[in-house]
């Protein structure tokens, strides 16, 4: 489906290999400690990924389709539960109907995918600025910590063991690479790359010169 994405993936593993590489020949490993984005630029490539993953499965429009049936019929077994319904603000087990809307949403920027992950060289600042495109994806109206408290206080309540409380908790997890695309900082990674790899050419650079 994202062929595109796949190469992007490949390249990401043979970038992660090629460093390596370099990094057991060089005799001044330990100077890479004095890296200053290394925490963040693995955190943003690790949502990032996780993102990607997600976006290429095959099964990614009928995972997203169940996800919205499986919050429909929470909420509505929510509503017809008094005793349940009591214990949320409406805005909480209403955000769960909102889901289908979001959905639309996010498959119509996964489709561009194919067309706008393009690398012009090997670098990682080319990487990063095809990395850019996943920021075009609008996750913002899935509010995944309102589903997790909510789905965590349902199930100390009655109906936690219900189907509707265990189909939702089930697809959720299904689509944990949501999760880590709503933890990626917007514009964050393009830039991050572009530092890594003004600072490993240096590191290299200064490598080759000191080995004369």
């Amino acid at each position: 489906m994202l062929s595109a994405a796949r190469n992007i993936t490949d390249k990401w593993r043979e970038l992660g290999e090629d460093n390596k590489t370099k990094n057991k020949t060089t005799q001044s490993f330990h100077r890479l400690a004095y890296f200053p984005f290394a925490r963040e630029t693995s955190y943003e490539l690790a949502c990032s990924q996780r993102a990607l993953m997600l976006y290429q499965k095959h099964d990614l429009r009928r995972m997203l389709q169940n996800f919205a049936l499986n919050g429909r019929a929470l909420a509505n077994k929510i509503e017809i539960v008094p005793h349940v319904k009591k214990q949320f603000n409406d805005s909480d087990w209403r955000h769960f109907l909102s889901i289908n809307k979001s959905i639309t949403i996010l498959l119509s920027g996964v489709e561009k995918l194919s067309r706008t992950l393009t690398t012009e060289d090997q670098s990682l600042k080319s990487f990063g600025n095809a990395l850019s495109v996943l920021d075009h994806i609008n996750i913002s109206t899935f509010n995944f910590p309102l589903m997790i408290r909510t789905l965590e206080k349902l199930k100390t309540m009655s109906i936690g063991q219900s189907r509707e409380v265990t189909d939702f908790e089930n697809i959720l997890k299904q689509l944990e690479g949501l999760q880590f695309a709503a933890m990626r900082r917007k514009n964050s990674l393009m830039i991050l790359l572009a530092h890594t790899d003004n600072f490993f050419q240096s590191f290299f650079s200064k490598q080759s010169k000191s080995d004369w």
